[in-house]
């Protein structure tokens, strides 16, 4: 039996375009999303504070504090606040709220 181990990401499986100090550089945020999106399977779609202000938007979700979001089985990362943790923090949503139910 073959068992497929965890995929993991490094400083090192990132490139040289990561420095050790400044994690939110976008060459070490685009590789952790894409990878998130190959392996799960979801969307996850950058959006900006100023999108985010647009009418469609007002009534869905508040534009101050929202780094990141779940709405129609899509991630939306709001790029100009989020951390590196909001891709990962949608994800155990989903995941959580499919254990409970």
């Amino acid at each position: 039996m073959f068992i497929t181990p965890r995929p993991t990401i490094t400083p090192d499986s990132i490139g040289n375009d990561f420095d050790g100090e400044n994690v939110n550089n976008m060459s070490y945020w685009n590789t952790i999303v894409q990878k998130l999106q190959d392996l799960y399977g979801i969307n996850i779609i950058s959006i900006t504070s100023a999108e985010l202000a647009k009418p469609e938007w007002r009534e869905i979700v508040g534009v101050d504090l929202t780094k990141s979001f779940i709405y129609n089985g899509d991630i939306y990362i709001n790029t100009d606040i989020a951390t590196l943790d909001s891709p990962i923090h949608e994800l155990l949503h989903i995941l959580f709220g499919s254990m409970k139910f």
